[in-house]
């Protein structure tokens, strides 16, 4: 792959000559949400990780579609859908959403088993043309940067496929890719995107990366995972430094979630918790840096600490 910083160019030429705006015509965010097998998180928390909570009003879902929205209205990308790549194992789950809106979250199950990630890609290529562009990530992450940045960066770069990396060299799932560089993936058996058809889509295209200080999100597919990247969120949202949550990261809490439908007694203590729908956390309980489901119990008086609570505690 080829190197490049970013510029302030947008344009690249298509095919048939003409200048094509790689921002412009891209037509779709694709978040991969699909897995060959459930998480013992996810199993535990009993719902999609897109469907966790990360402010008492939004989820990591919904945190997408709003960055994904910002994009869209600061370059005037009329249509912007997010289409949610799901594993058939995943339960479908209801999105409220307007006819208008300018960014819609369609929620699709792969229809193929064992495609990979690549395969996925060229499977839903085929519904675009040449020079149609589709962003691609990993689904199960809480944005703590700014996408529209990000998004800017790779798309001012020329080329077919452009993939965010660290700036120690370290690629990320961020990816802009061209849907006429996709067709070049098999059409049948499995393909992992960045193993093996980013390799084989370099022989004949122009592949380049994309250097970032920091990461974009963080992925939430384990407790611990999850809680940083809520802690990140939230410090960022209030403007506190990072040498300050790491001097107080043991005593100081960041944040703290409950959604409707738990049962949380007010004189508990919840530290850098979540409380799911249907948990319920007694009095003069404390939890600490964990998440109680919505079948966990936290009795009287006891404490929850570095766990997920998906049972009882203190019986």
């Amino acid at each position: 792959m080829v190197d490049k910083k970013t510029q302030p160019i947008t344009n690249t030429s298509g095919a048939d000559g003409e200048e094509i705006n790689s921002l412009s015509n891209m037509k779709a965010v694709v978040l991969l949400a699909g897995s060959v097998r459930a998480s013992s998180f996810r199993r535990a928390v009993k719902r999609s990780l897109m469907n966790l909570p990360v402010t008492s009003e939004q989820t990591v879902i919904d945190t997408w579609k709003s960055q994904i929205l910002a994009t869209a209205k600061a370059h005037h990308i009329e249509s912007l859908p997010i289409r949610v790549m799901l594993d058939r194992a995943t339960p479908m789950w209801n999105i409220a959403q307007k006819e208008d809106e300018r960014v819609k979250i369609n929620l699709e199950q792969d229809p193929f088993e064992f495609r990979g990630t690549g395969g996925l890609m060229r499977d839903l290529a085929d519904q675009y043309e040449d020079d149609d562009y589709l962003l691609t990530a990993n689904a199960a992450q809480i944005l703590t940067g700014q996408m529209t940045e990000v998004i800017r960066d790779l798309a001012s770069v020329r080329a077919d496929v452009t993939m965010v990396c660290l700036s120690d060299g370290t690629p990320t799932d961020i990816m802009l890719l061209r849907c006429g560089a996709l067709r070049s993936i098999a059409k049948v058996g499995f393909v992992d995107l960045k193993e093996q058809a980013l390799p084989q889509i370099a022989k004949s295209y122009d592949v380049r990366v994309v250097r970032r200080e920091e990461l974009a999100g963080l992925p939430i597919r384990t407790l611990s995972g999850y809680l940083d990247g809520l802690r990140e969120y939230h410090r960022k949202q209030k403007g506190i430094s990072r040498d300050h949550v790491l001097y107080d990261e043991e005593w100081r809490a960041t944040f703290e979630l409950i959604e409707p439908g738990a049962a949380v007694h007010e004189s508990a203590i919840i530290h850098d918790s979540v409380i799911m729908s249907g948990a319920e956390v007694q009095a003069n309980a404390v939890v600490v840096r964990s998440v109680v489901t919505p079948s966990g119990v936290v009795h009287n008086g006891q404490s929850a600490i570095d766990m997920i609570v998906d049972k009882t505690v203190g019986i």
